[in-house]
């Protein structure tokens, strides 16, 4: 994964599996499947630091499917 410019508008997609703490939760950063890519996902892998940085989040539920390997 690579870092975006200050004031980029990127799109990342992450299935959630728990909270860590109110403003803190855990998960897995999907990639979009290469049939469905809008509407399907796979499990992704994240840099050595598994830390994703955002000044703003919007969460969508139930508009994606993971595809499991």
């Amino acid at each position: 994964m690579s870092a975006a410019s200050p004031g980029a508008s990127v799109n990342n997609v992450l299935a959630i599996t728990g909270l860590v703490a109110p403003d803190q939760f855990e998960g897995e950063l999907l990639q979009p499947d290469e049939a469905e890519p809008f509407s399907a996902f796979r499990r992704g892998v994240i840099s050595e630091s598994r830390v994703v940085e955002a000044e703003r989040l919007v969460i969508l539920t139930g508009v994606a499917r993971i595809i499991e390997a």
